[in-house]
């Protein structure tokens, strides 16, 4: 499945800064669109910014992400790239995503221990 994104449009990452996400960061950068990277911590801020990210959202800092991503983006994401393997990322992806957006799961791990957290 593709995403059907294009140029301008905003790609959100959960895990943005992680092994997957900073390499999907990097290829959502170079196609032209608006990216948005959400993880944890100063470092992952720092590889973020200097990959291009026009946002970072740091999960230990802010109250929601959810809410974060909709004020940056205004009504919603056009695309989720959810590259972190925690439950939480997938539930919060549809709350970021606009009407007719899409969630493409890339870091989906083993479906049943995901859901124990």
């Amino acid at each position: 499945m593709e995403s059907q994104l294009k140029a301008g449009d905003w790609a959100v990452f959960p895990g943005g800064g992680d092994g997957v996400g900073h390499i999907g960061v990097q290829i959502a950068k170079a196609m032209g669109f608006r990216v948005i990277a959400i993880d944890g911590g100063g470092d992952k801020r720092k590889l973020c910014e200097k990959l291009g990210c026009e946002a970072f959202v740091d999960f230990t800092t802010v109250k929601s992400v959810e809410e974060e991503v909709m004020r940056i983006t205004g009504i919603g994401a056009h695309g989720i790239f959810v590259a972190a393997g925690s439950a939480a990322a997938y539930r919060s992806a549809p709350q970021m995503v606009r009407i007719g957006g899409r969630v493409m799961c890339i870091g989906l791990r083993e479906f049943n221990d995901m859901w124990k957290e």
